[in-house]
């Protein structure tokens, strides 16, 4: 049966216990803004995925399956590994460089800009705010204030939660790969509700197709 609050308050005391010996002693409270941020975010493509595996009849294994699956593209889950390419060679080198490289190499400028917050990503500044404040002297984030206001100079365009989560990995001294992991870790959270949800309400996700070819 499902735990009950003091089962599910264990649940979660293990999981951020677990990350925050693996991680970084000091980054404890970091961690568990991250998986909170990041623990949904509305009808997004692997929550969706979800969903629509749930609707089938499923089990949650494979609807969290399914959804991993669905996150594994540059346009959703792993648009951290670009944002982490370049606040390492913003660290290493001239930010604007960094930058320019970055946006040539992906199409578009990594970690910056989000199709449902025009005026910014809220998510963003909730971790970045954070990570300043904890490590205000740490290279990475002087590296990444520094992109963020070359970026500034070009566009409008605010830091999204993949430079956030980039940030974070990279000044804990993780590789690309840990952003996408803590993404996922989080995210499984807001799946398994999705699924949950879906077989509660008993649903049956099968959208239809109109031919609109030749005759």
């Amino acid at each position: 049966h499902a735990p009950g609050p003091r089962g599910a308050q264990s649940v979660e005391a293990a999981l951020h216990g677990g990350l925050h010996a693996c991680l970084w002693v000091a980054a404890g409270g970091l961690l568990r803004r991250a998986l909170i941020l990041l623990a949904d975010h509305e009808l997004n493509v692997s929550a969706f995925t979800a969903r629509v595996t749930a609707s089938g009849g499923a089990s949650l294994a494979h609807c969290t399956l399914a959804a991993l699956s669905a996150l594994q593209g540059p346009r959703h889950g792993l648009g951290a590994l670009h944002a982490h390419d370049l606040l390492s060679a913003a660290l290493n080198g001239d930010p604007r460089a960094a930058l320019r490289d970055a946006t040539r190499r992906a199409g578009h400028a990594p970690g910056f800009g989000h199709a449902l917050y025009p005026h910014g990503d809220p998510r963003a500044p909730a971790l970045l705010d954070a990570l300043a404040a904890q490590f205000p002297e740490h290279p990475v984030t002087r590296a990444t204030y520094a992109v963020i206001h070359a970026h500034a100079g070009d566009t409008a365009e605010p830091p999204n939660v993949d430079l956030a989560l980039a940030a974070l990995t990279l000044a804990l001294g993780r590789p690309a790969g840990d952003a996408v992991t803590l993404f996922a870790l989080a995210r499984a959270t807001g799946w398994l509700a999705h699924a949950l949800e879906t077989r509660a309400g008993g649903q049956f996700i099968r959208p239809r197709a109109r031919y609109v070819g030749p005759a």
